[in-house]
C-alpha cells in the first residue's frame, strides 16, 4: 500500500512539474503551484519513512 502511493506521489509530482513547463505563469499562481509540488515531494518521504520504519 505505501508503495502505491509513493507511485501516486511521484506522479504527481511529474505532473506538477509538466504544469510548471507548460506556460509562463504569474508569480502568484506560479508560488501556488510550487507549494503543491513541495508538498507531493514531502508527502513522498514521509510514506518512505513508513515504508523503511
Amino acid at each position: 500500500m505505501l508503495n502505491a502511493g509513493i507511485w501516486t506521489e511521484q506522479k504527481a509530482v511529474a505532473d506538477y512539474q509538466k504544469i510548471i513547463n507548460s506556460a509562463k505563469w504569474e508569480p502568484e499562481t506560479l508560488a501556488v503551484i510550487q507549494k503543491n509540488l513541495s508538498d507531493e515531494y514531502h508527502h513522498i518521504e514521509t510514506l518512505q519513512k513508513h515504508l523503511n520504519a
